[in-house]
């Protein structure tokens, strides 16, 4: 639940951002976090009784990309 309210404000911190600055070009290091974000909450609440191997190994392959990129 608390994930889901980080993510919540900082999507509203981004586009709040973008209204600000009166042209359309997105922060990318907004984006990256809030789906840095996304996946760890989707990290924390998965459930490996249930889930395949190939989909926990797309998950732990996605967050060092993102993650370096926040640089």
């Amino acid at each position: 639940m608390i994930f889901t309210v980080i993510i919540a404000l900082e999507f509203k911190k981004s586009l709040l951002v973008m209204a600000e600055r009166r042209d359309s070009v997105v922060q990318i290091r907004s984006v990256v976090m809030i789906a840095l974000l996304a996946i760890c909450r989707k990290v924390i609440i998965l459930d490996l009784a249930e889930t395949d191997a190939m989909h926990t190994l797309a998950l732990a392959a996605a967050i060092p990309p993102s993650a370096s990129s926040t640089g």
